[in-house]
């Protein structure tokens, strides 16, 4: 009991001796016999704040995801400005969604070039394919040397366009098509040439043609179209 009435005393002692002490004086006191106590919360608000970012980064829904190859990031700034609001915040905009809770991803982290072997080459073609299969990836925008790694002699990874794209609508961008063309001579439309496209263009696309498919396990394919025609139709 003793003790524990030394203590309170003690507490209210200190109080007393704070109350008259000048502004610049507590600030000294403080930083003294708390400093331990003031950077513990700090760390610790620091790393809920980090926690919350983290969070709000990786938490949202993907509206549309495509993979922009064989495309030069350096001509854009370092914050990817240049493009993203071309070619996604414009399609959010249309679609109606905030661009936080639902996005449209551009992922430019890719190159394939003749070089198959090469170390770039390697890791990027290894890591679409594993998108792929896991129906991650919707759209690929790239030349034609992105667009031959991932067709076979008789097969494609991409949507025959006349499955999905009306006849009027086909006829309209006929100029636009390119073709894959099986060992067997059997040739079937694949993506469109979007280079001369408004959109394109404001984007600063640097890859030459610039071809859009789409993949054939895509698991948004009517927004991959409507991204298609937003882009061709220059909306």
């Amino acid at each position: 009991m003793s003790n524990q009435m030394d203590l309170k005393q003690e507490i209210k002692a200190e109080k007393g001796k704070f109350k008259k002490l000048s502004f610049g004086e507590k600030i000294t006191y403080i930083k003294d016999y708390y400093w331990m106590h003031i950077l513990a919360v700090i760390i610790i608000a620091i790393t809920i704040f980090a926690i919350y970012q983290t969070y709000k980064s990786q938490n949202y829904n993907t509206v549309l995801y495509t993979v922009l190859v064989n495309n030069d990031k350096s001509m854009w700034d370092e914050d990817t400005d240049s493009y993203e609001s071309v070619l996604s915040k414009s399609f959010e905009q249309y679609l109606g969604v905030d661009g936080d809770k639902d996005r449209v991803i551009i992922d430019n982290n890719y190159v394939l070039d003749y070089d198959r072997d090469s170390e770039m080459s390697v890791y990027s073609a290894e890591s679409l394919v594993a998108m792929i299969y896991a129906s991650h990836l919707d759209l690929l925008i790239g030349n034609e040397l992105s667009l031959d790694y991932f067709c076979e002699d008789e097969d494609t990874f991409f949507y025959n366009l006349d499955e999905i794209f009306d006849e009027e609508f086909l006829q309209k961008y006929e100029d636009k098509i390119i073709y894959y063309t099986y060992t067997n001579g059997t040739t079937v439309p694949i993506a469109f040439d979007i280079t001369d496209c408004k959109l394109s263009r404001e984007a600063e696309l640097t890859v030459n043609p610039v071809l859009i498919s789409i993949f054939s396990n895509t698991e948004r394919l009517d927004t991959a179209v409507e991204y298609i025609k937003f882009i061709l139709e220059g909306k």
